[in-house]
């Protein structure tokens, strides 16, 4: 299967994880209303958690097996050792963070928090492991971790709607569920694989994380823009009843996810690529893939721009349609950071994740500023309103890097050409690469 082919595949992948997503919130946002803003915070809070227990050690591994040549088995080792213990230690810290905290998280049972914090050490699993086989450009497993999260979400949200038993508490089990199914789907390709043995390298292992400690800052501060974000939009709305403004800028955060498809399918793969390609064969790909993306983004931000009020009342029922004006900032913001997404991959690539983490901070530090001015006075709307502005910043500075390092140009990276849209076509009819 060509390279392109794989593409679309993943691309697709996507659509259907966002697809399923939008099924089971769906039925989440018909049964809790605004208490949906209570089941978004837990899913926020468990991102930020796992990519700081990660350590960057899944992306390093990619980088290491690819780019460096280093044994799968030797990586495969390594990754099981930091998940049993990383995993152990959230299973404790977790619940006591959340149940420590009943004002800021809402009243949920012991019980309940303990299963979601199984999940976010599903998740921790599956972010240590995915890359490996990312690297070796197995869409089909990759993508069908992915669909199972969500899938099994969905399906369990169906059937207690159905039931009339559709509570926040029961989302976060099937959260949970859905993160330890997507863990099992990619241990079910890699265990088989090698010989591999839980101990560490140490060599190795020493390696990997300090390439891990550059994509630790990289994925740190790119989660923590959005997530600190929620994070000030909550504490400044915990007077009002319910999770009422954070139920609507999630949503809308959730239907813009549509214009990320593209950059977040091909994202992965274009850095597994990328890692030691020679400097001018990748300089000519970077430029077509941000063209790519670049209108991409420009034709589903239109579609989500004009039919977004239809959408928002058809997926998620009258009460959000009031999210159609943080979704029109949404879709801008989001669009901006899938160009800055190829950028992401560039340097990644060439084991520059540190720069990445360096325009990020900037970029957070605009996006806490913003939301602290904002949200006051524009509530969701003010919270995506700091997200365009974070990602502008991280965008046009990542853009001026490139040139200057890569010889990268940004008027390159704009206006999709004919011949761009000819070689797609040629590679799409064309058979199986060797």
């Amino acid at each position: 299967m060509r390279f392109v082919h794989k593409t679309l595949l993943a691309s697709a992948g996507q659509g259907g994880v966002v697809a399923l997503n939008l099924a089971g919130t769906m039925f989440l946002a018909r049964a809790l209303g605004h208490d949906l803003g209570q089941y978004d915070l837990f899913r926020n809070v468990a991102a930020m958690t796992v990519a700081i227990a990660a350590l960057g050690i899944g992306n390093a591994n990619l980088y290491m097996l690819n780019a460096r040549q280093a044994a799968l088995e030797k990586l495969l080792g390594n990754a099981i050792v930091v998940l049993a213990i990383g995993g152990g230690v959230l299973l404790v810290l977790f619940p006591l963070f959340v149940l420590g905290l009943p004002g800021y998280f809402g009243e949920v049972p012991p019980a309940v928090v303990v299963l979601f914090a199984l999940g976010v050490a599903g998740l921790l699993g599956t972010a240590l492991l995915r890359p490996l086989v990312i690297a070796r450009l197995k869409v089909a497993w990759w993508i069908g971790g992915d669909l199972a999260g969500p899938g099994v979400v969905l399906v369990g949200c169906a059937v207690l709607h159905l039931a009339g038993s559709l509570t926040p508490a029961a989302a976060l089990c099937l959260q949970g569920a859905g993160a330890m199914t997507s863990l099992a789907i990619t241990a079910a390709y890699l265990l088989p694989l090698s010989a591999w043995h839980p101990r560490t390298d140490l060599r190795l292992f020493r390696e990997t994380l300090r390439q891990g400690l550059r994509f630790f800052v990289s994925n740190a501060t790119q989660l923590l823009i959005g997530t600190s974000i929620v994070a000030v939009l909550r504490l400044m709305t915990q007077d009002e009843p319910g999770f009422g403004s954070v139920a609507l800028y999630t949503r809308a955060a959730a239907l813009s996810g549509l214009t990320l498809m593209l950059p977040i399918g091909i994202g992965p793969m274009l850095f597994a690529r990328w890692a030691g390609m020679a400097s001018a064969t990748r300089r000519e790909q970077v430029e077509f893939a941000a063209r790519v993306t670049v209108w991409y983004s420009v034709i589903t931000s239109a579609v989500l721009v004009f039919g977004g009020t239809f959408l928002l009342r058809l997926l998620y029922g009258p009460v959000f349609v009031a999210a159609q004006p943080a979704l029109i900032v949404m879709v801008a913001a989001n669009g901006v950071f899938a160009l800055f997404a190829v950028y992401i991959n560039l340097l990644a690539s060439d084991g520059q994740a540190g720069i990445v983490g360096r325009i990020q901070a900037g970029g957070l530090v605009v996006g806490c500023w913003l939301s602290w001015a904002l949200i006051p006075h524009l509530a969701a709307v003010g919270a995506a309103a700091a997200l365009l502005g974070a990602h502008l910043f991280c965008c046009v500075s990542a853009m001026i890097f490139g040139w200057r390092r890569y010889g990268v140009r940004p008027r390159r990276c704009l206006a999709l050409r004919p011949s761009d849209l000819a070689m797609l076509w040629g590679q799409l009819r064309s058979g199986p690469s060797t």
